[in-house]
């Protein structure tokens, strides 16, 4: 019976983290190669809830040690679930911040040679200048 309950709940929770996964990806909120992780993960909870004859786990553990290790199991897939959501948003996050510092730099750098140019015209207008007075020294 204890295994029959542990196959169900192992087929639920790959559906359910594949779901969760599969409207994650959709609404953007998790990076595709941890999708990708998630996905063969639930594929492979599905599989062994289907293929894996668990009918002598009720003589390993008790009832009570099973639900406590379901819902100890249950808690850390949610919580690494979480924390890959987090890296996620963390990782695109730090993309648009890698993007607008190359844009800024770029922006510095065009200001630069503009000043550089601006800097120079005057240099070399004020050097013609010289040079015309000193050409016509009645002016």
């Amino acid at each position: 019976m204890m295994g029959i309950a542990a196959r169900c709940l192992m087929f639920l929770a790959g559906v359910l983290i594949f779901s969760m996964n599969f409207f994650s990806l959709a609404k953007r909120k998790i990076d595709p190669s941890y999708s990708v992780a998630w996905s063969v993960f639930s594929l492979f909870l599905i599989l062994v809830a289907l293929v894996v004859r668990l009918d002598r786990l009720g003589d390993y553990m008790s009832w009570k040690t099973f639900i406590c290790l379901v819902l100890m199991i249950l808690i850390l897939l949610k919580s690494l679930y979480q924390i890959s959501l987090y890296i996620s948003k963390l990782t695109a996050g730090n993309q648009e911040l890698a993007t607008q510092v190359s844009l800024l730099l770029e922006d510095d750098r065009r200001r630069r040679d503009l000043l550089k140019e601006k800097s120079n015209m005057a240099e070399g207008g004020a050097e013609t200048d010289e040079r015309a007075a000193d050409h016509h020294p009645g002016v």
